[in-house]
Order: structure tokens, then sequence, then C-alpha cells
């Protein structure tokens, strides 16, 4: 598990999945803007396919 705070969370929890770490926690979420910003991060890109998949 990684804890991530607000301001570089969604770069770093991309480079987190993509590396293999699967659980994420978001630091200082208050809005439902942050939450919004939040979940597509942990979405991981397959660079082969050009795809999004859902982390498990």
């Amino acid at each position: 598990m990684i804890k991530l705070d607000q301001e570089p969370g969604t770069y770093l929890a991309k480079k987190a999945v993509n590396s293999g770490i699967q659980n994420a926690l978001f630091a200082d979420v208050r809005t439902v803007e942050d939450v919004k910003e939040c979940v597509p991060s942990m979405k991981p890109e397959h660079q082969q396919a050009k795809v999004k998949l859902v982390s498990l």
C-alpha cells in the first residue's frame, strides 16, 4: 500500500499501479471533484494494446 498526498497524488498513483502496487490511499481528498480526479488515476494503461485496464 502507498499513501499519496493530494498534489502529486494522481501522477504517483499511475506510476505505482503500473509498477505493480495494488493499493493506494489518497490523503486529503475532500470534495467530489477531488475523488473524480483520483479514481481514473488508479486505472493502469496497457502499453501494447493501448486500452485502459481496471486494476483489481
